[in-house]
């Protein structure tokens, strides 16, 4: 398995690691996403296919899909946060592992949905700046174990000073996420089937290509902490057996 060192790093690294990562684990988190969001994913195509929008089976699949998406972003991030430590990662252990953090997540989605919701309705800015803030809240609880409000402090601390950081990572990641999907509706909009076809294949591209985000803030999380916890030495401590050094 690759290595991986723990420094700070640019922007451009940040994603570099990320493409890295994805395409090291790809079978992994590809194989996460099915399990996860495979079967609302395949109804969503269904529905929009036949062009019945709306219907039950679209509610359904919408339930499916946030749940799924849940336990989809612990397990990825569980699986880009082991490799980029050195360790091993398997699909069905990072599920087993996502299962009990659907809990902490969901309350934590919510109240950060809340929080930034309401700065959006404040002339957009103060959402911004709130997206930024808890732009790593859901690596803090997956990671450190903590409770929802501990983990929104914790992520307001740890990306305090580097907002426009998160911001310009959040910006490029999502493009790089969201290109695909627009070249090839582009394509399948020329094809029978028009707007239909191309949604059905826009859900199956993001299903595939999604991970590259949450990897990239998963990155960036460790990236923070680097910065203002030194938590490449603490590593290095535990690695040589000494005594781990308080963090704040």
């Amino acid at each position: 398995m690759r290595g991986y060192e723990l420094r700070p790093m640019s922007v451009g690294e940040i994603l570099d690691g990320s493409v890295s990562i994805y395409r090291e684990c790809f079978a992994t988190l590809v194989t996460i996403a099915i399990v996860c969001l495979g079967i609302p994913t395949l109804m969503q195509v269904y529905v929009a296919l036949s062009g019945n929008s709306l219907s039950f089976l679209d509610l359904f699949a919408l339930m499916l899909w946030s749940f799924g998406s849940f336990v989809s972003s612990a397990a990825t991030l569980w699986v880009v946060s082991e490799t980029y430590l050195g360790r091993s990662a398997t699909a069905s252990e990072a599920l087993r592992f996502a299962f009990g953090k659907f809990g902490a997540l969901f309350i934590t989605g919510l109240g950060v949905g809340l929080v930034v919701m309401l700065g959006l309705l404040l002339l957009i800015v103060p959402g911004v700046i709130a997206a930024c803030g808890y732009a790593v809240t859901s690596q803090v609880v997956v990671l450190e174990s903590v409770s929802a409000d501990v983990a929104m402090k914790r992520s307001w601390h740890l990306t305090k000073g580097f907002k426009g950081k998160v911001f310009g990572l959040g910006c490029v990641a999502f493009l790089i996420v969201l290109l695909p999907s627009l070249a090839l509706g582009m394509v399948a909009a020329l094809l029978p089937g028009g707007e239909g076809t191309a949604t059905a294949l826009g859900d199956f591209v993001a299903l595939a290509v999604t991970p590259l985000f949450t990897s990239a803030f998963t990155l960036l999380y460790y990236d923070l902490r680097v910065r203002k916890e030194a938590f490449d030495l603490e590593m290095l401590t535990q690695q040589l057996g000494g005594t781990q050094p308080a963090t704040t």
